[in-house]
């Protein structure tokens, strides 16, 4: 580590440091140099003495440890403290780039936001959403508002992820641009989803537009559930409330919204 005087701390300015600043302390330049240099281990301040003291710096009054000189690393109340006390002993030291990489910081200036550095080695999260209809994944940040429909710590399971779901992709399209989005039931019939899990033993879709008797002809099918039927009859008469029939039975455009049609 640059050793840099300014960080210096004597009798005559103890009083900017306070209570649980972390430094290195000596009691000569010269040993000071050689702790900030050789990164020796950091310390709290635990007290300052008086003005009428030489050794001022308080590191641990049990044992009467006091020092003449301080070298301040980060103040107590600097939200970066924890990651420039371990930069400064020399432990490891990560950071998250711009691209969303964390890199090994040699010598951190600590100018991004504290969720930006870690004192572990990251894990690698790679996330999976869609792209150019199709799902992919990666490790690094995601477009700005993209959804995340799926993470692991392991690349090739993420992959797989990807091959089995693209049959998915569209539907997911849809769903993201705010269409709605139905799963299909054991019975045949297809209910509305508002979070789909896209589980690749079920089938999903997106909603069809509901059904106006001007949308249908003679002959046309439709389905409700696991019940289908025949559009037999049309009634084209706006006054009449009825205006289609299926197997026998009058349907209006409202009893209209349970059925689907079979037939483009």
């Amino acid at each position: 580590m640059k050793f840099d005087k300014s960080k210096i701390y004597t009798a005559v300015n103890a009083d900017e440091l306070d209570k649980d600043d972390v430094v290195f302390v000596a009691d000569t330049v010269v040993d000071l140099k050689n702790e900030v240099v050789n990164k020796a281990n950091t310390c709290c301040i635990r007290d300052v003495e008086s003005p009428s003291k030489l050794y001022r710096f308080c590191i641990d009054d049990d044992n009467n440890l006091y020092y003449a000189l301080a070298y301040l690393i980060a103040k107590h109340d600097d939200p970066y403290k924890e990651f420039k006390k371990a930069q400064a002993e020399g432990k490891e030291v990560w950071y998250k780039d711009m691209n969303g990489r964390w890199n090994r910081a040699m010598d951190c200036r600590f100018i991004y936001s504290v969720d930006r550095y870690s004192l572990i080695e990251p894990t690698k999260q790679y996330k999976v959403f869609l792209y150019n209809g199709r799902f992919v994944f990666t490790y690094t940040e995601v477009p700005g508002n993209t959804h995340v429909y799926y993470t692991s710590t392991d690349e090739r399971e993420a992959s797989n992820w990807c091959t089995a779901h693209n049959i998915f992709a569209d539907v997911a399209k849809a769903w993201e641009d705010g269409k709605q989005v139905q799963v299909k039931q054991v019975n045949g019939s297809w209910e509305y989803i508002e979070q789909p899990q896209w589980n690749t033993t079920h089938e999903y879709r997106v909603k069809p537009a509901s059904i106006k008797w001007t949308d249908l002809k003679i002959g046309d099918v439709l389905q409700q559930g696991s019940f289908s039927a025949m559009v037999t009859s049309i009634e084209r008469k706006p006054s009449v409330r009825h205006h289609i029939a299926m197997n026998g039975a009058w349907y209006s455009d409202e009893e209209l919204t349970y059925w689907e049609k079979v037939n483009a």
